[in-house]
């Protein structure tokens, strides 16, 4: 679902406000806790906790990951056709003046 070096969005404000919902952040890495395989991803946010409880109930390191649930990938798709539409528009518009 994720990828290092993808672009996500966050859906949900971090109880410490750490990050808000809409800001947008790049995956640095991925990480799968060994005690019952929670995935957690890292966006260059340092966090204030160095211990959390799983949701095993499982004490594990934090390391500055964060859930899954609180980012959703970020799809640029929309934007990128939009901007290709414009730019083919301007090009005939060029042709037709010329």
């Amino acid at each position: 679902m994720f990828k290092v070096g993808q672009k996500v969005v966050c859906v949900k404000d971090h109880s410490d406000k750490l990050f808000i919902k809409g800001q947008r952040f790049r995956v640095y890495g991925i990480k799968v806790e060994p005690c019952c395989g929670l995935k957690t991803i890292d966006v260059g946010i340092k966090s204030n906790h160095t211990l959390i409880e799983c949701v095993c109930g499982a004490e594990v390191k934090n390391d500055n990951y964060f859930s899954l649930k609180l980012f959703r990938p970020l799809d640029e798709t929309f934007a990128e056709e939009v901007l290709s539409n414009i730019k083919e528009q301007i090009k005939e518009d060029e042709l037709v003046l010329i």
